[in-house]
């Protein structure tokens, strides 16, 4: 009966959100690095239909770091949302606006002010309620962006935007406004080879063109040729899936032209157009390169 009485005091039951606030989440992949932001979404009409437009910025979205009347933090943050912590999560190192942030989950809060910018701040912990256990030692990460006039929103929203190769722009929009953040990706290429590294361990690496696809992004790239070289000659000597032929003559010959080995490079093409694999339209490409 006791063993009962705890699993069920573990469990929770299910029940709207308080005040209505629907909970949303928010991911954007930037090349293999992924973001999320799971947060709780209120409108601006209030839970009993009260309408805060004027009244959001600077009141519900209160100034600065307050004292709310609970919990230990006697200066505290705007939670960035509703009820529980606004939780930003990312996948790999990014930076934030420039400045540096591990791979982990932090608790997302906004610091606002009356004039001149935000304060967007990422904070280890991530599982409390609100700001209330707001604590400035646990911060991660601490950045000002300026905030931005923007059409009507009734219902606190994230999303991403500006969205490039190794980079892209978050942003939290509500009412009248416009908070952006840029997450940037700086070494975005050798991310994606650590993800072609790790692939090539499972059955992505019983296929030979997956080997080679992998050296000549290195090549194209000028990274981690030495390894690129390896893979190759990986692709070539497996029993099961290895031949030599145009391809892989020609993925070394790329290789050593990035480590500016032209001799080694030109040798290696010598021997793809010799090579009985090779097809006219693979000469004629050659040539035209």
């Amino acid at each position: 009966m006791l063993m009962w009485a705890v699993t069920a005091s573990a469990q929770q039951l299910t029940t709207p959100p308080s005040g209505d606030n629907q909970k949303s989440k928010v991911t954007q992949f930037i090349g293999p690095v992924e973001v999320s932001i799971a947060y709780s979404s209120p409108d601006v009409h209030g839970p009993n239909g009260e309408d805060r437009t004027g009244k959001i910025w600077g009141e519900v979205a209160h100034f600065g770091f307050i004292d709310q009347g609970f919990g230990p933090s006697k200066a505290a943050p705007w939670r960035a949302g509703a009820n529980e912590n606004t939780v930003f999560s990312v996948s790999h190192d990014v930076k934030i606006e420039g400045k540096e942030l591990k791979a982990g989950t932090y608790g997302l809060f906004l610091a606002v002010a009356k004039e001149g910018p935000y304060t967007w701040i990422f904070s280890k912990n991530s599982s409390s309620w609100g700001s209330y256990f707001y604590d400035p030692k646990e911060d991660a990460l601490r950045v000002d962006v300026m905030p931005l006039e923007a059409p009507y929103k009734e219902w606190l929203t994230f999303g991403f935007e500006d969205r490039l190769p190794s980079s892209a722009k978050a942003y939290l929009r509500w009412e009248k406004k416009r908070i952006p953040f840029t997450i940037e990706v700086a070494n975005i290429n050798e991310v994606y080879v650590s993800k072609m590294r790790d692939d090539l361990r499972s059955s992505i690496g019983f296929k030979q063109e997956n080997w080679l696809t992998a050296a000549q992004f290195c090549a194209q790239h000028k990274i981690n040729l030495e390894e690129a070289l390896k893979w190759v000659d990986q692709s070539v000597s497996n029993p099961f899936i290895g031949v030599e032929n145009f391809n892989t003559y020609q993925t070394r010959a790329a290789i050593y032209r990035a480590m500016d080995k032209i001799t080694e490079a030109n040798a290696q093409m010598d021997k793809a157009i010799k090579d009985p694999s090779a097809t006219v339209q693979d000469i004629h490409q050659y040539g035209r390169a």
